[in-house]
């Protein structure tokens, strides 16, 4: 029972892909088979059994995870107006910013980082619903549009952003 109680939350915080969930419980299935048949030869032998089906089912949800269970986090995501040196801390919190501002800034703590961890920043004028990347800027007008913006941070190849942020330029 408490086996069974550990393997749906093992699944559930580990965001499993439903081929894990799959494996995990043919798994699951097979070891509470095989207690059956063997529940009086022993407590030493149904232990064994029990750890090694743990130890086996953790290997497989953390393979078949879609978050990872040591993948990099992002923390304390927020909008600032500059980074103290040398600890690159942001100097304060904002959501909005002057049309004349001469940077947009977004920090945010990454943790428990693999190497080669790739970080994608995704920069949208929400307004006029127009990525940064394609927005073009002319010499005559305003630096930032009026309006409100998001940016998107994302780990690797994730489909949903690890932390999103948003703010206005008035």
């Amino acid at each position: 029972m408490l086996l069974g109680l550990s393997l749906l939350l093992l699944l559930f915080a580990g965001g499993t892909t439903i081929t894990g969930w799959v494996l995990t419980i043919a798994l699951f299935g097979g070891s509470f088979y095989l207690q059956r048949k063997i529940s009086r030869k022993g407590l030493l032998l149904n232990l064994a059994l029990l750890l090694v089906t743990g130890f086996l089912m953790l290997i497989v949800a953390a393979g078949f995870s879609t978050t990872g269970l040591s993948s990099a986090r992002i923390k304390n995501a927020q909008m600032t107006t500059g980074l103290e040196a040398p600890s690159m801390k942001p100097v304060d919190k904002i959501s909005v910013y002057s049309v004349d501002s001469p940077e947009i800034i977004v920090s945010a703590v990454l943790g428990n980082v693999p190497h080669n961890t790739r970080v994608r920043f995704i920069w949208t004028y929400t307004t006029g619903d127009i990525p940064i990347t394609s927005y073009e800027i002319d010499n005559g007008g305003r630096p930032w549009p009026q309006g409100e913006y998001r940016v998107d941070i994302f780990i690797e190849d994730r489909d949903k952003p690890d932390a999103q942020e948003e703010f206005e330029v008035r």
